[in-house]
């Protein structure tokens, strides 16, 4: 008796294949969407970081011109900085993305500069709100 020679695939190898591969999916994606939201929220902590910088280059070339800056003396007396300001000064990019919406960061996003006192001694910290009031 000859035996036929076998062309293709059965129908359960192929099926067996199919789940294989459905299961590796199933893994991988959530791996790969974990990935990518990390991702953007360290984009989104650079950005922000250097927006603070930006905060504190302004300050520094304004503290002596603006009576906003002039006013910061005591510990907890505080002023807004608007995105805005330091676009039109050129020290942000205008068109400056939000990695977390892929949106351009509303105009009255601010910077809040903050007299604290550390180690006895007087200095700015500098923080992100949403908007200023």
């Amino acid at each position: 008796m000859k035996k036929k020679k076998r062309l293709g695939f059965t129908l359960i190898e192929i099926l067996v294949a199919i789940i294989i591969l459905v299961l590796m999916l199933l893994i991988a994606i959530p791996t790969i969407i974990s990935s990518m939201d990390r991702s953007r929220e360290k984009q989104y902590d650079a950005t922000v970081t250097s927006i603070l910088s930006a905060a504190e280059e302004y300050v520094e070339i304004y503290k002596n011109i603006n009576p906003l800056f002039k006013n910061l003396i005591n510990v907890n007396d505080n002023t807004c900085i608007e995105l805005s300001d330091l676009q039109e000064e050129g020290l942000i990019d205008k068109k400056l993305i939000n990695p977390k919406t892929n949106e351009k960061f509303a105009s009255d996003f601010g910077i809040i500069v903050k007299v604290i006192k550390e180690n006895s001694n007087k200095q700015l910290s500098y923080t992100t709100i949403d908007n200023c009031p």
